[in-house]
């Protein structure tokens, strides 16, 4: 008798138990649940219209894109809640571009701007773009920049990097674009000298020039005014127009001298310059 009432007691604190323990999971499960729902009601999701101008870059299927039109976005929000996609759709001879963004409430943890210096937002193209136009979502047109139009550096052994974007307001040193936006486009000679060839995408667009240590020296490239100034470094720098645009070709020689000594390296400099185009 005394052995069959440890049994049943033994039972009832089992089956306790076990409803303790389904209790603590139903519990667990409804707080999981209640995160979650909480976390889908403040995820918020939202179409942008790109804006122009877009580069197209020479594979005639990179485009690069100047930042998104969005109160919400900045592109030092390297840890936020904002998430940004490109989202491109053929439709006959147009091409539409958009922005996708999706918030979320909290930390994501994962990076969704640049924490280093914004050359763009980049895309690519299903296909090449060729005689097809980019459009925005309305079928306006958007204004298109053809990277394989513009001059550049003939010379031989000349090794080109990727290209980026120069957007003044959103760079940190806004003093290193032409105009509101302007291409930038990295380049090392077959001598160790690297160029940077910063080219205005506005018409007409001038830059500020950094203080010279003796110059400008004047001088032509490809007919056009040119001037060249030099810094203590030995880095030199030649502004002129090319089609009512901006060009600035900023050289770093490997070996270093007086970038301002006529018959020096600022005329080796224009000689340089003379072979974008």
């Amino acid at each position: 008798m005394g052995s069959a009432s440890v049994h049943g007691e033994s039972g009832r604190v089992s089956l306790r138990a076990l409803l303790v323990a389904l209790g603590l999971l139903l519990a667990c499960a409804l707080v999981g649940w209640g995160v979650d729902a909480l976390f889908v009601l403040h995820v918020r999701e939202w179409d942008v219209d790109a804006q122009g101008p877009i580069l197209v870059a020479d594979d005639d299927r990179t485009l690069i894109l100047p930042g998104v039109p969005d109160p919400a976005w900045h592109p030092g929000d390297c840890f936020g809640g904002l998430g940004v996609s490109v989202v491109t759709a053929g439709q006959g001879a147009d091409v539409s571009v958009r922005f996708h963004l999706r918030s979320v409430p909290w930390h994501s943890g994962m990076p969704n701007g640049s924490c280093a210096q914004f050359t763009g937002i980049g895309a690519t193209l299903d296909r090449p773009l060729g005689s097809r136009t980019l459009t925005d979502t309305h079928g306006r047109p958007l204004r298109t920049v053809l990277e394989a139009t513009l001059p550049r550096p003939r010379g031989p052994g000349m090794v080109e990097g990727d290209p980026g974007l120069c957007v003044a307001p959103l760079h940190p040193f806004q003093e290193s674009c032409l105009g509101s936006v302007s291409l930038l486009r990295f380049f090392r000679d077959a001598a160790g000298t690297s160029w940077e060839l910063i080219q205005s995408l506005d018409s007409a667009a001038v830059g500020p020039s950094p203080e010279p240590v003796q110059g400008p020296l004047h001088g032509t490239v490809n007919g056009a005014p040119a001037i060249c100034w030099g810094d203590s470094g030995g880095r030199l720098q030649v502004d002129w127009a090319w089609a009512g645009r901006a060009q600035r070709l900023l050289l770093r020689p490997a070996t270093a001298g007086d970038a301002n000594q006529p018959g020096g390296y600022c005329a080796r400099a224009f000689a340089d310059a003379q072979t974008v185009r």
